[in-house]
C-alpha cells in the first residue's frame, strides 16, 4: 500500500463516503492490521513533513530578518556618510562665503 497524503485520504474518504456510508465502511477497511500500521505511519511521516516544513518556515522568516537588518544597517552606514559629506559641502560653502563676499574697499 503507497503512502498516501492527508488531502488525498480525505479524497478517498469522501468518495467512500459518497457511495457507501462511510461509518460502515471504514472500519471493515481499516480491519487489516497492515491497512492500519501503514496509516499510522503515513500520519506520523505527514506530521514529520509538517514539523520540518514549520522548522524550514522559521528558518527563512530568520533568514528574511537577517536580511532586512543587514539592509537598514548599511542604509544608516549610507546616511551617515552622505550627512559626512554634507557637513564638509557645508563647511566648505562657508568657506567659500566668507572670502568670496563682495568687499566695496576692494574696489
Amino acid at each position: 500500500m503507497t503512502c498516501l497524503k492527508n488531502e488525498e485520504w480525505e479524497l478517498l474518504a469522501e468518495g467512500i463516503g459518497a457511495v457507501y456510508d462511510l461509518p460502515a465502511v471504514l472500519p471493515s477497511m481499516l480491519k487489516q492490521e497492515s491497512r492500519v500500521r501503514e496509516f499510522t505511519r503515513c500520519t506520523n511521516m505527514s506530521d514529520h513533513r509538517i514539523a520540518q516544513l514549520e522548522q524550514e518556515k522559521a528558518k527563512m522568516a530568520e533568514l528574511e530578518n537577517k536580511r532586512l537588518h543587514g539592509i537598514i544597517v548599511q542604509q544608516l552606514f549610507r546616511i551617515n556618510y552622505l550627512e559626512e559629506l554634507l557637513d564638509q559641502a557645508r563647511g566648505r560653502s562657508s568657506e567659500f562665503h566668507t572670502s568670496t563676499k563682495w568687499n566695496p574697499a576692494r574696489e
